[in-house]
C-alpha cells in the first residue's frame, strides 16, 4: 500500500498528535497495511517493542486498534489542511496573500 502523505506532511500530522519519533514510524508503517512483525523488520525492532509502541499509539491517540491510528492520523492532516486553507476575516491579511492583492 502507498504512503497516506509526504514525509512533511506526516512530521506535521505527528506534532500535532505529539507522537514520538518512533511512534510516527510505527503509524506510518502501520498506514501502510504492515503488520507487527513486519514493521519490526523495517524498523530493525523486536516484535515486542513494536507492540509496546502500538499500545502507547492507541493509548495516546484514544483508539483500540490500526484502524483507528489511520482514522486518527487522517482526521488529523485534514483538519490542520482545512486550518492552513482557511480565508482570513474581513480586515486580515492572510501570509499567502501577495502584495498584488492589496487595494490601490
Amino acid at each position: 500500500m502507498p504512503e497516506l502523505f509526504t514525509a512533511v506532511e506526516w512530521q506535521t500530522v505527528a506534532t500535532h498528535l505529539r507522537l514520538t519519533s518512533r511512534q510516527s514510524d510505527v503509524a506510518r508503517l502501520m498506514c501502510r497495511g504492515l503488520q507487527r512483525k513486519e514493521i519490526a523488520t523495517e524498523l530493525g525492532l523486536s516484535s515486542a517493542t513494536v507492540r509496546m509502541h502500538m499500545e502507547a499509539l492507541f493509548k495516546k491517540l484514544r483508539v483500540r486498534d490500526k484502524v483507528g491510528v489511520l482514522l486518527r492520523v487522517v482526521h488529523a492532516e485534514r483538519a490542520l489542511r482545512a486550518e492552513t486553507t482557511k480565508r482570513p476575516r474581513h480586515g486580515q491579511m492572510s501570509v499567502l496573500n501577495s502584495t498584488s492583492d492589496l487595494p490601490t
